[in-house]
């Protein structure tokens, strides 16, 4: 009953409060409202010390309340703030990455291309889809729909070294030096037309396989 009334007054329920964090969020600086509320504190310390007209004990009661009232009134003007972090349906985007390439076609667990997977998993009527868009609001991009992105990609991958050269006709998108970034590599982009016919002809074309059995399939991907 309890935590029901407070998710009415206050729109979350209290264990949504004990995992937010407490701040503050005054207008002003901070220091100049607790020098004056100092200073007022001070002042009623002292004319409740040297007030006689009143029994000790009323005067200790007085002063309490007044510092009371004063400690209230600092902790207002600093404008306490509580951040709470949650996800409001529909309100999260989702992004969702579908590698396009022909390599999605190779046949993978029982028996069965990998983008099979795919189309089960976040295709219009997938389960998994179904799941999170009940919580988010998903955005569907495909990456590495051409041989260079594909290539870039796998220079990101599995370079040991910090910059990975990009030579093509078009300057990589941003989302490949997103990615790029993530994984601490950096992307040098040299436009094709600046290198001579005679420079790429001397760069040299490695297709490395990750098995034997790959070889079968290999011709379907290599051109």
């Amino acid at each position: 009953m309890l935590d029901r009334l407070i998710e009415v007054v206050f729109k979350y329920r209290p264990v949504v409060f004990e995992q937010g964090d407490l701040g503050f969020s005054p207008p002003w600086p901070a220091a100049v409202a607790i020098v004056a509320v100092a200073l007022a504190m001070g002042a009623a310390v002292w004319v409740y010390v040297r007030s006689a007209r009143m029994p000790a004990w009323s005067r200790a009661a007085l002063l309490a309340l007044r510092l009371s009232a004063l400690a209230v009134f600092l902790f207002a003007l600093l404008r306490p703030v509580l951040v709470v972090r949650t996800v409001e349906p529909q309100r999260n985007v989702l992004a969702v990455l579908v590698d396009g390439s022909r390599s999605m076609e190779i046949t993978d667990q029982e028996a069965k291309p990998r983008s099979a997977f795919v189309r089960d998993a976040l295709g219009p009527s997938g389960a998994l889809r179904a799941a999170l868009a009940q919580r988010f609001t998903i955005r569907d991009y495909e990456f590495a729909s051409t041989k260079p992105e594909r290539l870039l990609l796998a220079g990101i991958d599995y370079s040991i070294h910090r910059h990975v050269v990009y030579v093509a006709a078009k300057p990589p998108r941003t989302i490949f030096r997103t990615i790029a970034g993530r994984l601490g590599r950096s992307i040098l982009y040299v436009p094709i037309g600046q290198l001579s016919p005679a420079k790429l002809k001397r760069v040299r074309v490695v297709h490395v396989l990750d098995s034997h059995r790959r070889r079968d399939t290999a011709r379907e991907f290599i051109w």
